[in-house]
């Protein structure tokens, strides 16, 4: 799985680096639309619209377990790999190269990096680890289907823990993911069922107040705030 969200990767990224900002965002969304059609097509390979329920075959290798304990643990380790990974790639020289990109783009070609490589390096590294945590995902529920796979919901609910806890930072996406998860989660039990859109309506506006109030994010707003204090 993890080999061939690369490949895609590949496919997505090699002609959308071309783009940029809103266009870039607007490529990957059609993108995922695609696939979304796509599996809803070849149906006799993928159940369509219906989806696939997974047979349960217990075993560590297939991420099934008779009862839910394991999972936390497997997932803990999940976000230690991804947490650990990531803090190397903000240390190495590829994420030197990622924030001066960041920055400015023009300029960090004109200093002679490879931008377009840099790119398509961190966008393979993300759908790699995406997804391995995507099949383990889908082993825990035991159903996947195109809508929720394939929805803008989705892209938006693994996007917020990122702005919120703050871009570029390894430890700024953990802090997001324990903001917005209970906020998630108490959308889901209490409004979900009654009324379908309201949730993402308020995932945009925590989005707008946080982009208007902390762009840096929670994590450097937190850090900042913290080094003033201790200078003073």
């Amino acid at each position: 799985g993890g080999l061939l969200a690369v490949g895609a990767s590949l496919v997505l990224g090699i002609p959308c680096f071309r783009l940029r900002g809103t266009y870039f965002t607007l490529a990957t969304i059609a993108f995922a639309e695609v696939l979304r059609i796509l599996v809803v097509y070849f149906k006799e390979f993928t159940g369509g619209s219906i989806g696939i329920v997974l047979k349960f075959n217990p075993g560590f290798w297939n991420f099934m377990f008779k009862n839910r304990e394991p999972f936390a643990y497997i997932a803990l380790g999940f976000m230690a790999l991804t947490y650990y990974l990531s803090l190397w790639v903000e240390n190495s020289r590829l994420g030197y190269y990622l924030t001066a990109l960041k920055e400015n783009e023009d300029g960090a070609r004109a200093l002679g990096i490879n931008t377009y490589r840099c790119k398509l390096t961190a966008l393979m590294i993300s759908a790699f680890l995406t997804a391995l945590i995507g099949s383990f995902f889908a082993q825990y529920l035991t159903f996947i289907e195109p809508e929720s796979e394939f929805s803008l919901g989705l892209s938006i609910a693994l996007t917020l823990p990122v702005m919120i806890g703050g871009i570029g930072t390894a430890l700024g996406p953990v802090i997001g993911a324990f903001i917005i998860t209970p906020l998630q989660e108490l959308l889901r039990i209490y409004i979900s069922g009654e009324h379908q859109g309201l949730q993402h309506i308020l995932y945009g506006i925590v989005l707008v107040v946080v982009v208007i109030c902390i762009p840096q994010g929670v994590y450097r707003w937190a850090t900042e705030r913290l080094f003033r204090k201790k200078a003073a």
